[in-house]
């Protein structure tokens, strides 16, 4: 009975998670076919894991969901405002090599794994890239999303994943 209790529970998680629609977005001002939804839309991802000795990365999923091009970021969840100069400067580094891949890539939104509390930090670190674009590129102004990722996990764990 147990057991039959948290196979419904779980079946109930999983349904809740998949159920959301499709993301929609619109760039109203914007008539150029780079930033044309109708086709879909292209998605930049961000994963890290919250130690520093390990990089994070950054890929763009193509309207037909194919992976088109990744970014190592060895140096993404440092600070900075950190008083070790060569930590600041890492930093300013990932944020540029960043910059230079959605200025190139042109994603319709950007999701982060919202693995711990530096997906705020990460965050912030985007809206202010995203700012710097629209205002010195003209490009419209893409949403950053923070997404829990328990369900990337599930499937990751899983016999197909």
């Amino acid at each position: 009975e147990a057991k039959e209790f948290v196979l419904k529970a779980c079946c109930r998680k999983l349904y809740n998670w998949i159920k959301i629609s499709p993301y929609a977005v619109t760039f109203p001002d914007e008539d150029e076919d780079e930033w044309d939804t109708t086709k879909g839309i292209r998605v930049m991802g961000l994963g890290y894991v919250p130690d520093y000795s390990v990089s994070a990365f950054a890929c763009i999923s193509a309207p037909d969901g194919e992976i088109t091009d990744y970014l190592r970021l060895p140096h993404l969840l440092k600070r900075k405002n950190s008083y070790r100069m060569e930590e600041k400067l890492m930093k300013e580094a990932d944020l540029t090599a960043l910059k230079n891949f959605i200025y190139t890539k042109k994603p319709h939104v950007i999701s982060i794994g919202g693995e711990s509390r530096e997906a705020l930090m990460i965050a912030e670190d985007l809206r202010a890239i995203i700012t710097e674009l629209v205002e010195s590129d003209q490009f419209p102004l893409i949403k950053v999303e923070i997404i829990d990722n328990e369900l990337a996990k599930v499937y990751a764990n899983s016999n197909k994943g």
